[in-house]
């Protein structure tokens, strides 16, 4: 018999998200873990978070009050981590599709635990959702970075941007960017809120670029969206972020929206204290929770 691709390119660990014991064939929502981190340019280390994140989500009261839901009322299976090869982007990307694209044909809601933002690139397109909305504290629109290198963490939405209508496309939470991913930014009609406007006009920012939104959505959450003090365990850290109350509560405004996929990224265990992989788990419980709703 031919094994499937997920057999062939995941492996389990000894731990499961949210304790789940369930099969992939009797689930609706499939976790899978990405420990990749090569093309990541500050700190390296987000390769352990699907492991670490695994842990904390084992110890994480699994009730959402704001959705009135429990996590074990959620079909949730843990289908392992991807088989990646270090060093090898392109390749380890093809394989987390195929792996993706196997379980969309099973009609599962794919949640993917980075490892690097590169995995959104490839989970996303495999998704084949209508719309994106990133929480980011960089724009990742960079057309080469480092100079030279056109697929990284740091030019993933630039990449895909090439071939899906960045019209279509929500990040939020922007603080650290350069001029020229800015410019470009700005001049394809990508939809952006930063920390600044969030200031100035709070959630309703939010609100305003997503009522326009139709179909299914994809939902990428870089932890570094998040200001420090709430999570320092993030490879690219950067001051002036949202607390996680404030993160969530844009998360939740989401509901109503049917979510094709979702994912958690750049968390990096090496540097944290814990508060990280708290916060990452949280993230993935709601994001579980709000998917199930859709």
């Amino acid at each position: 018999m031919t094994p499937s691709v997920l057999e062939l390119f995941t492996v389990k660990p000894p731990e499961s998200f949210f304790e789940s014991s369930r099969r992939v064939e009797d689930s609706k929502i499939v976790v899978v873990g990405f420990p990749y981190d090569s093309t990541s340019s500050f700190r390296v280390g987000s390769r352990y978070a699907p492991s670490a994140i695994r842990r904390y989500t084992c110890g994480l009261e699994g009730y959402c009050w704001e959705l009135d839901l429990e996590v074990s009322e959620i079909p949730i299976a843990d289908a392992g981590d991807l088989v990646v090869v270090h060093g090898d982007t392109a390749k380890t990307l093809k394989r987390l599709g195929d792996v993706v694209e196997e379980l969309k044909s099973m009609e599962k809601v794919v949640a993917t635990v980075g490892g690097e933002h590169t995995l959104t690139l490839s989970a996303f397109k495999s998704c084949k959702a209508d719309g994106l909305v990133v929480f980011d504290a960089h724009m990742d629109f960079r057309d080469e970075y480092p100079c030279g290198q056109r697929l990284s963490h740091a030019t993933w939405l630039k990449r895909l941007c090439e071939s899906f209508d960045p019209s279509k496309v929500v990040v939020v939470g922007v603080r650290a960017v350069c001029k020229d991913e800015l410019r470009e930014a700005k001049r394809l009609g990508l939809t952006f809120i930063s920390m600044k406007e969030y200031r100035e006009r709070g959630l309703k920012a939010f609100r305003d670029a997503i009522s326009s939104m139709k179909g299914s959505i994809y939902v990428s959450v870089d932890v570094d969206v998040l200001d420090p003090a709430y999570a320092p365990g993030v490879s690219n850290p950067e001051p002036l972020g949202f607390t996680l109350a404030e993160l969530l509560e844009h998360v939740w405004a989401l509901r109503g929206l049917k979510i094709a996929g979702f994912d958690v990224v750049e968390v990096c265990p090496p540097y944290d204290n814990g508060c990280a992989c708290a916060c990452a788990s949280k993230i993935l419980l709601d994001l579980a929770c709000l998917a199930w709703l859709s």
